[in-house]
């Protein structure tokens, strides 16, 4: 039977704090065990004021510090030492290098991409700028595609999802936001010219659609080709007859609130922009507008401004329970605020 020597590293003050544990989650755990350099493109991402954040190719989890009950001892293989001319009969030291209280846990949480609105403003692409294609700002201006990547705190696939949504355009590299006014002015060409060539929206040519924009309307190649048709975005910006079919106010979701004008005969419901984009991304804040905004939500009115910070269902019923209050009249379930609660 082989011995084992404890000893204390000569480097275990050095070594203080040098070493985490981290308890991979299940779904992160088998992706690494059926694939062992999956792990090399993980990255953790967070400025010192931030929650650090780890991001896979796909997702991206919150680190949080749990405390350990028990310490758990960080030790490393020395040196095989022979204490016999017999083979069998050998001591291996052990070395201690450090000790840890705490495990790190991944929580899956959104991609945290809220900065993106200040980090581009001012930097809107326009109509009149299709000649100028190295824009008109200093280099020291600009906001490049890796420097999001650097920076932001989501992974790959979650920061392009993010762009696209945002109508966001890389240029050179460079991040440019489209204008809302010009976005609709290509919208509208767009729909225009289908209609006129008899188009169906599905399996027009791009190619084809992209020269006949930039030849009649300088709207460049680079700037089409960016984007792919969306129904529900389109019919969110400009129905026109190519999509009467797929309007429904379940498309404005998040983005209203209802109130019945009792003056009218008969009294009729007014729907009220109120997106939820606007409201703050702190949990303990968003609820605070909302209550502030309406003292009383109903069960299926609320999920709609949750969505945009909460990773599933799970997650969304966890913070009505711990930021509201449930009511059960007559009607329905209600949510009131707490009268107190920690943020």
């Amino acid at each position: 039977m082989p011995e084992y020597t404890l000893k204390f590293s000569s480097s275990a003050v050095a070594d203080t704090a040098a070493f985490k544990l981290l308890e991979l989650p299940p779904d992160l755990s088998k992706l690494v065990e059926s694939n062992p350099d999956e792990s090399s493109s993980w990255s953790i991402k967070g400025n010192p004021d931030e929650d650090a954040v780890l991001c896979t190719a796909d997702k991206t989890h919150t680190i949080r510090s749990i405390a350990l009950s028990n310490s758990v001892i960080v030790a490393t293989a020395g040196d095989r030492e022979d204490t016999s001319t017999d083979e069998a009969s050998y001591s291996t030291s052990v070395e201690v290098r450090n000790q840890l209280n705490e495990i790190l846990e991944l929580v899956p949480s959104v991609p945290r991409l809220h900065k993106l609105h200040v980090l581009l403003r001012g930097k809107e692409y326009d109509e009149g700028q299709e000649g100028d294609d190295d824009m008109h700002m200093d280099e020291s201006e600009k906001f490049t595609y890796e420097e999001a990547r650097a920076t932001l705190q989501a992974s790959d696939t979650e920061l392009d999802q993010g762009l696209k949504k945002r109508r966001v355009l890389i240029l050179n590299g460079e991040l440019r936001p489209i204008s809302p006014t010009y976005l609709n002015a290509i919208l509208e060409l767009l729909l225009t010219r289908l209609v006129s060539l008899s188009l169906p929206h599905d399996s027009a040519s791009i190619d084809a659609l992209c020269c006949a924009l930039q030849d009649g309307y300088d709207v460049r190649k680079y700037v089409c080709k960016q984007w792919c048709t969306d129904k529900t975005a389109v019919v969110r910006k400009s129905v026109g007859d190519t999509f009467e079919s797929e309007v429904s106010v379940d498309l404005l979701s998040g983005k209203y609130l209802t109130q019945t004008d009792v003056l009218k005969e008969p009294p009729i419901v007014v729907l009220i922009y109120f997106p939820c984009f606007q409201l703050p991304i702190d949990p303990a804040a968003r609820f605070t507008d909302l209550f502030l905004t309406r003292p009383r939500w109903k069960a299926d009115e609320i999920p709609p401004f949750l969505a945009d910070i909460v990773v599933d269902a799970k997650e969304r019923d966890k913070f009505l329970l711990k930021y509201t209050r449930a009511i059960t009249d007559a009607e329905a379930i209600r949510y009131s605020a707490r009268a107190k609660y920690n943020g």
